[in-house]
Order: structure tokens, then sequence, then C-alpha cells
């Protein structure tokens, strides 16, 4: 049995905040006008009064981020974050900025962030957590992740230029 690759998970801080957002950056595509930048959430989840806008506008009520780091340095290899939206039912948390630095992949470290995501929405008394993600070739082996920890396809979105699922 292949031994599992050590990695620490921690809240995201303002010590890991410019590094978990330049590892987002590079992986996922996205444009500072989005209401869904990565940095503007990170930024937001560290001080949410001060974003309390942001939060208004997109109806989120809670967002938490982490990271991961490996175990011989501070870097950070990994984020992800849950988040509740006002319009929710009370048993549900949505799993955002998922990713893993594409040097560390294939070490578990994924796996480890999405079970410690899972622990963590149970925590939050939730019973379902959501997720956006994209059904593009790149996408397939975080799709057959989602799909060993039992996520499933409910519902499938075309936006302008991309195809997203809803799992």
């Amino acid at each position: 049995m292949k031994k599992p690759y050590p990695v620490r998970i921690e809240p995201l801080s303002p010590e890991t905040l410019a590094a978990a957002s330049a590892l987002n950056l590079a992986i996922f595509e996205n444009e500072p006008m989005d209401v869904d930048y990565p940095p503007l959430w990170f930024k937001a989840s560290l001080d949410p009064q001060r974003y309390a806008k942001e939060y208004a506008q997109t109806k989120t009520k809670y967002v938490q981020y982490y990271v991961a780091r490996g175990p011989l340095s501070e870097k950070v290899i990994g984020t992800v974050g849950l988040y509740v939206l006002t319009s929710d039912p009370n048993d549900v948390c949505w799993l955002g900025w998922f990713c893993v630095a594409e040097a560390s992949r294939g070490k578990g470290i994924g796996s480890a962030l999405l079970a410690f995501s899972i622990a963590q929405a149970r925590t939050l008394g939730k019973k379902r957590l959501k997720l956006y993600t994209s059904d593009e070739s790149g996408e397939a082996d975080a799709q057959r992740l989602y799909e060993r920890y039992g996520f499933k396809i409910i519902k499938k979105e075309q936006t302008p230029g991309k195809k997203y699922t809803a799992i």
C-alpha cells in the first residue's frame, strides 16, 4: 500500500493569502471583475465586515478557505473552501476553489483536502456538499476524485464559452 503524502491543512491566513491567490490564478481562468474572483473571496473570508457589500451582492452568508502545505516547506500546494448562500437549504454547503498545484498532484493531496472539506461541512451541520466544476478533459482527474467521494451530477449548465457541471 502506498504511504500517503503528509500534508498540513490549515485555515487561510494573511500569511498564506498571496500564495493561495497565486495558486488559484495559475490553475483557474479568472478575471478581476468576476464576481467569484479567488483573491477577492480569499480576502473577504478573512475580513467579512470589510467585504459585507460583496457578501450581500452574492447572497453569501459564510465563507472559509483552507490551504494545504507540504511536509518540507511552508509552500501552499493546495486550496479549498466552504461557503453557504442565503438561498441554500440549511443542510447545504458548497465547495469552492478546490485545487492542487500541478507539481504536487497524484500524491493524495486532493483526497486529503476533499476528505477534510467533507468533515468540515459536517462540523457545520451540513449534510450535502455541492460544487461547480468543468466537464473539460483537463478536469477528468478531479471528476474521478469527486465520484470516488460519492458526488453525483445533478445539473448541467452552459455558460458563454465554457461548460460547467454542478455536482
